[in-house]
């Protein structure tokens, strides 16, 4: 966010709720969804003790965030987290899904997929 800030690239300026709602998704991104997405990895590649348990109990956590995730790309008027802008959120959130789409690509529902596709 720094580097947004000082370039003034990424982060709305345009209204004062669009840029901090754009930092709440950054937030979100950043620490929300990269949590969940780090807790499947680790239960479906790397845990020793493969539990079916705690698998599931990560899936469900991840597609939880992806129905959020797809509420709000719904609820918005473009392509982007924030509607027509393109900003930090949006690669905070692209980040840990393009690192899904890589590995948990069954997971992923389609429209995701064509989504990080599209940001690459």
């Amino acid at each position: 966010m720094y580097l947004a800030e000082s370039y003034q690239e990424l982060l709305p300026t345009t209204t004062m709720d669009l840029r901090w709602q754009t930092i709440r998704w950054c937030i979100w991104g950043s620490s929300s969804w990269s949590s969940e997405v780090k807790n499947l990895g680790f239960h479906y590649q790397y845990s020793t003790h493969k539990l079916e348990y705690s698998q599931e109990h990560a899936r469900i956590h991840v597609e939880r965030m992806l129905q959020t995730l797809e509420r709000q790309l719904e609820n918005t008027d473009g392509n982007w987290i924030m509607g027509n802008f393109y900003t930090i959120a949006d690669l905070s959130i692209w980040l840990w899904l393009s690192a899904m789409f890589n590995v948990y690509t069954d997971l992923i529902p389609q429209k995701f997929i064509t989504w990080t596709l599209s940001l690459v």
